[in-house]
């Protein structure tokens, strides 16, 4: 990792490190015949982190670039920005991948859904791309009150043609999510009231798989209290 600081409220980042946690088997499945696990694995990600006006606009933007297998590789961006004026603090972050092999395996199972009815083989989806945009909004009523809500907006496909599927999206999806927070005491400890809803949307070309849009609502009461262990 390498890291210049030009001024206190720039940062640049340079990071090489293993892409994998585990075997290349267990990371992609079952692959189409002919791809090579790679013999160096790595990641490289630039990184700008950045401060205006004394925290009232930061930002962290980052361009990435995995090297998943012999001519297989994965091309990740992110445009993380936040704003903070008063009481108010809100961010916006937009995230992009293209992945040469499905790492996260949600086009996979989209495109493989109904496989064992036509005979093919299930293999790891290729040329999957990723797209999400996140906003947050948190408003600090008094000190101890936290009130905030957040939206989603994501979108999974493939950007390749093959001899099966069409290129093209095939699923959208939406969260959006509120709640309050109560802030008992200045460090470790706080309440919080969640409401948080998703909904998914799949393209005809994934109805045409069997897949069926659908909806998820969910209600958390908690607190989470953090250990002053260090």
């Amino acid at each position: 990792n390498f890291i210049y600081a030009p001024v206190a409220s720039q940062e640049f980042c340079f990071q090489v490190l293993d892409s994998r946690n585990y075997s290349f088997e267990r990371t992609y499945g079952n692959v189409h015949e002919g791809i090579e696990e790679s013999k160096f694995p790595f990641l490289y990600t630039l990184n700008w982190n950045g401060s205006f006006a004394d925290g009232l606009f930061n930002t962290r933007y980052s361009a990435s670039m995995m090297q998943q297998a012999n001519n297989k590789q994965m091309w990740y961006f992110a445009l993380g920005n936040e704003l903070n004026v008063g009481k108010v603090n809100t961010f916006l972050d937009f995230m992009y991948a293209l992945q040469g092999l499905d790492r996260k395996s949600i086009m996979t199972d989209i495109l493989n859904k109904g496989i064992e009815n036509d005979g093919r083989t299930d293999y790891t989806a290729m040329h999957a791309s990723y797209m999400s945009l996140v906003y947050k909004l948190n408003y600090r009523v008094v000190p101890k009150w936290n009130i905030f809500a957040k939206l989603m907006f994501e979108t999974a496909g493939i950007t390749k043609a093959n001899e099966l599927r069409d290129k093209g999206t095939y699923r959208t999806s939406y969260g959006y999510v509120g709640g309050v927070e109560y802030y008992p005491a200045t460090t470790n400890l706080h309440f919080f009231l969640t409401y948080a809803g998703r909904a998914y949307d799949f393209d005809k070309r994934a109805k045409d798989l069997g897949w069926r849009g659908y909806s998820t609502n969910l209600v958390s009461l908690g607190f989470i209290y953090q250990l002053p262990m260090f």
